[in-house]
């Protein structure tokens, strides 16, 4: 059990739910929410290459690699046998490892105060790289030779690919992620941002003790525990640290006030710390509609089902707390499954006399917001066709009985990708698609760009902001590549080799990095406003055009070195041979006649003094009025 602020995470048995949730010091009980898994030339694009980094510090300065920093990665697919995530000796740069899904043992036990999973230290990862055989030969198979039971993974029981839900296979996305933030090249021959930092992996479990999280990549409460996880490991070590979370949702109300956003902007409360999380992949798959409805103009929207045994289906909707919405059901036949207006108890959705689903009108005990969740759950797979939910165009009809217009949007949750369900293109709206783990206060959301385009352009599947409440999410952008062309980074199972992957889960990690090179090269203590500033204020233009914030690359697209260079304390030493402040004063004084000194006089002499030494250096000027 964790706590932040009024947000407590814990495990609660089925049958004592309703004397929990009645319990007068309970405001809120919320079930954790499913999250899933939402070089060379993306880090040559950020500016985070030594070549880039190295005139941001002083001379004979060590240049920026996040070096005592931790970056916590939240994923799953942990491949500690790659090199690049081991040092020149061999040993393992992975600080700790909890397996929320292991099985815990004398050697590797459950963390506390979590209690469940199994925790993997340093020296255990290192005890089983000694244990490690030769990759295999690759004559067979020149490009990804998978190693999937090499004796050190064998030696952990453990086996750095997809979940079992997401069918085992394929590489291992959290490996891929830790390259982009962490890694150090020295497998692949192409290094990530943070090539020094030191890394705490958690991955998530997919389950919780029940079948809420089938077809899911986690849970939310896991979620929370894992940042909590990093942050107090870092605090032992008395460590500055970054969580990168590649992952997200679609449903939930997108305005920062879920358990999860608020959990995670209240461990943003303590300095040296930054949770960055990828915007989400959602803008072309019609997740989200809105509108205004009233009684003379009710709105009808198009659910396309096309799968109802191997997954759930399920909708929400969202509207202000004074307003009242009613729902008509259609099924795709064109019958009228039920009309169900607002009412605190569940009801039952029923086609053809058998019960296929619920409906749930909730207010919303954070930000006092209705919302009206439709839910099918999936059904066995040797159940007969005509015992399943029919699949095909439902009709969700929605009127209000007020005159005035009601405002509604409304978010179809996600599933495993090639079985998501979605609205008709008609009622398709790509605004607010960013993630709904994505729109805290503190944290930092990234939306994704080509950095192989000359014209850097968008990634097609980069959500869009803002947030329900009008705030400006994503934050900045970041190099995610595009479907087919995405980012290059470590593969898992493979020793030294690398895979390609898009999306703004790649985008994500050239932040997490580049927070940690803020974090190495600041004196004192860096507030999560001063890590935002730095990021948001130094981002680049052109794209995107104008100078406001954009809805999809946010900021703009990071420049690390310009964000070091804001950070990095002034630390060059004085040139010997410069003229005093007082004798430019002096002298530009005289020259103008005793009328004064002027600005420009100090810029031409500091100017000279820097051309003429190679001095960087800054200059502050204040200016006070002659009485």
């Amino acid at each position: 059990m964790t706590s932040v602020r009024q947000i407590v995470t814990g495990t609660v048995d089925v049958e004592d739910l309703d004397s929990v949730a009645s319990h007068d010091n309970v405001i809120k009980l919320e079930a954790g929410r499913r999250v899933f898994l939402d070089l060379q030339d993306s880090v040559r694009e950020i500016r985070a290459r030594r070549i880039d980094l190295e005139p941001t510090v002083p001379a004979n300065a060590d240049v920026p690699d996040g070096t005592g920093v931790i970056i916590g990665i939240v994923d799953y697919g942990c491949d500690y046998l790659h090199q690049n995530f081991r040092n020149a000796d061999g040993s393992t740069r992975i600080l700790s490892f909890w397996q929320q899904d292991g099985s815990p043992d004398p050697q590797t036990p459950s963390p506390r105060p979590y209690d469940y999973g199994r925790e993997i230290s340093a020296s255990i990862i290192n005890s089983a790289l000694l244990q490690a055989t030769a990759p295999p030969d690759a004559s067979n198979n020149p490009f990804h030779p998978e190693d999937l039971d090499n004796g050190a993974y064998q030696h952990l029981s453990y086996r750095p690919s997809l979940p079992e839900e997401l069918n085992g296979a394929g590489p291992a996305h959290g490996t891929h992620v830790m390259d982009i933030a962490a890694g150090n090249g020295r497998g692949s021959g192409f290094p990530g941002v943070a090539t020094g930092a030191d890394i705490i992996f958690v991955q998530l479990s997919g389950r919780e003790d029940t079948d809420v999280a089938t077809e899911s990549f986690g849970s939310s409460c896991r979620l929370i525990q894992a940042a909590d996880y990093i942050f107090r490991k870092a605090a032992e070590l008395n460590r500055s640290a970054v969580v990168n979370l590649s992952l997200g949702t679609h449903g939930g109300p997108h305005d920062g006030t879920t358990s999860a956003e608020q959990y995670f902007d209240g461990l943003l409360d303590e300095p040296n710390r930054a949770i960055v999380i990828s915007a989400g992949n959602s803008h072309r798959r019609r997740i989200h509609a809105s509108g205004e409805v009233s009684s003379s103009a009710p709105r009808d929207l198009t659910w396309e089902i096309g799968n109802t045994i191997r997954t759930d289906n399920e909708l929400e909707i969202w509207y202000k707390g004074n307003d009242e919405l009613e729902m008509t059901l259609v099924d795709p036949d064109g019958e009228v499954v039920g009309t169900f207006s607002p009412n605190p108890n569940e009801q039952q959705i029923f086609v053809n006399n058998r019960e296929m689903g619920v409906v749930n009108y909730n207010r919303d005990e954070d930000n006092g917001d209705l919302h009206l969740d439709i839910y099918f759950p999936p059904k066995p797979l040797n159940i007969p066709v005509n015992e399943a939910l029919p699949t095909g165009n439902w009709q969700v009809q929605i009127r209000s009985s007020s005159s005035s217009p009601i405002l509604f949007h409304a978010w179809i949750e996600r599933t495993a990708f090639r079985l998501q369900s979605r609205f008709a293109e008609v009622d398709h709206d790509p605004s607010h698609t960013i993630g709904s783990i994505s729109c805290g206060h503190n944290t930092i959301a990234v939306g994704s760009y080509n950095a192989r385009g000359l014209s850097r352009p968008l990634s097609s599947f980069t959500a869009e902001g803002p947030t329900r409440d009008g705030r400006q999410k994503p934050d900045v952008s970041a190099p995610g590549g595009e479907i087919g062309d995405g980012v290059l980074a470590a593969r898992s199972n493979t020793h030294t080799r690398r895979t390609q992957m898009p999306g703004t889960s790649m985008a994500a990690p050239h932040v997490t990095g580049l927070v940690a090179l803020l974090m190495q090269v600041a004196e004192g203590d860096l507030t999560i406003e001063d890590i935002r500033n730095s990021i948001i204020n130094t981002a680049r233009r052109n794209p995107p055009t104008g100078n406001g914030w954009h809805p999809r690359y946010g900021a703009g697209r990071i420049d690390a070195a310009a964000a070091v260079s804001e950070i990095v304390p002034d630390l060059s030493p004085m040139p010997q041979n410069i003229t005093p402040m007082s004798s430019v004063a002096t002298e530009a004084h005289a020259n103008n006649g005793n009328a004064g000194v002027f600005p420009s006089d100090f810029v031409e002499q500091l100017t000279k003094i820097a051309a003429t030494t190679h001095t960087r250096m800054k200059v502050q000027l204040e200016i006070e009025p002659s009485e």
